[in-house]
């Protein structure tokens, strides 16, 4: 970095740690921006086409290339980093995905055998001594490489579920594929037919960064440098002053600005990790390291990280949401109970009309004289008494 990137750098870190502190109040926002208004007037002077912080970070950030990435193997094979794409993370700068696609027909890296050994590895060298990192700019403490397994056609968000890997450890990630299957309306809110500007496939994530984008887009009339579309990138002081605010605000009432647009997706996919770190490198790997970089055997364990990340089963675990009642399903109910209900009535008022013809017949039937030998009968009981 020059002086000149030393004194953008500092200068955007000190509005951000002094806005963020304040909880982005509007007073302390218009006050911070009258004391930095020394330091926007130096960046258009000095830039007179516009400062873009985008090319700037680009530029001066940790960069991805045969240097830093000495070795990288997926399937036992090389790759390179031509197999991973660049994006921008605004906590973090530059970032990059592999086997990142831009629809599904072009997927061409599998993993079509589960295992370590037929997943991703790779090698890192984050060269600590170039980190700019100051405790006093709110700068990140650790030290080694932060990563997100995520869905290829989602915007990744590293600072909100991003995993971390230190120097001098080498970590294995393993996972599996989960999907869930939202339910449409009436019984849920998702929607299929809904589509993005700036994201090949419809996801929550994607919708709220479109969301914020357009918000920003109107109140400041440039977006964030880590934001898609082709829009003006923010200089530092639009970016700390009027951008994050705005953020910061609509994420405070995000069920009125941006929840009804936004539902959930009615397919997510998810890759839940599970992470296990172990000592890297061992003793002779690391005085064989030290003769190829040319530096002592404590060059890896301050510098190198490795990764690995496959997938331990190559199954799909699908939870599905089914409707507790269909329009079909309720018909079927109701028309079965009213059915069992009239034919139960019917049946006793047949049975109760019977019932009453029964006791009409009977009571007007004439009933038999009684007959002489019954009389009889009870004359020989009485002799047999009488004898007695």
């Amino acid at each position: 970095m020059t002086a000149l990137d030393w004194y953008i750098y500092a200068n955007s870190k000190l509005a951000e740690k002094y806005a963020f502190e304040a909880d982005y109040d509007p007073e302390a926002t218009a006050a911070l921006r009258a004391a930095f208004e020394g330091f926007e007037a130096n960046l258009t002077a000095t830039y007179p086409g516009g400062f873009d912080f985008g090319n700037f970070t680009r530029r001066i950030g940790w960069e991805l290339n045969n240097e830093t990435m000495p070795l990288c193997l997926f399937r036992m094979k090389q790759c390179f980093p031509e197999n991973f794409t660049h994006a921008f993370q605004s906590e973090y700068g530059n970032c990059y995905t592999f086997n990142s696609h831009h629809d599904e027909d072009s997927l061409s890296l599998q993993q079509t055998r589960p295992g370590a050994q037929q997943g991703l590895y790779i090698l890192f060298d984050i060269q600590q001594a170039e980190y700019t990192e100051l405790l006093s700019l709110n700068g990140a403490l650790g030290v080694g490489i932060d990563f997100q397994i995520h869905s290829w056609y989602e915007r990744p968000n590293v600072a909100q579920h991003g995993l971390g890997a230190g120097v001098g450890t080498a970590a294995l990630v393993s996972m599996h594929q989960n999907e869930l299957q939202n339910l449409a309306h009436p019984w849920g809110n998702c929607s299929n037919d809904r589509t993005l500007k700036h994201f090949p496939r419809y996801s929550r994530s994607g919708c709220e960064v479109e969301c914020y984008l357009e918000k920003v887009l109107e109140l400041c009339g440039c977006k964030p440098f880590s934001y898609p579309g082709n829009a003006v990138n923010c200089n530092p002081v639009d970016q700390v002053l009027c951008a994050d605010p705005t953020i910061f605000k609509v994420a405070s009432n995000f069920q009125k600005e941006c929840g009804a647009r936004c539902p959930e997706a009615c397919q997510i996919i998810e890759y839940p990790p599970t992470v296990s770190y172990a000592p890297f490198p061992n003793y002779y790997m690391a005085q064989e390291l030290a003769s190829m970089y040319g530096t002592n055997a404590n060059y890896a364990s301050e510098n190198l990280v490795g990764l690995s990340i496959y997938y331990k089963d190559l199954n799909n675990r699908l939870t599905k949401k089914n409707p507790a009642m269909t329009p079909s399903g309720l018909l079927s109910d109701i028309g079965g109970q009213l059915g069992l209900f009239i034919g139960m009535s019917t049946l006793t008022l047949m049975e109760f009309g019977e019932y009453i013809i029964f006791k009409i017949i009977q009571c007007c039937r004439k009933r038999k004289p009684k007959t002489s030998q019954s009389k009889g009968v009870a004359n020989n009981v009485k002799v047999d008494e009488s004898g007695m």
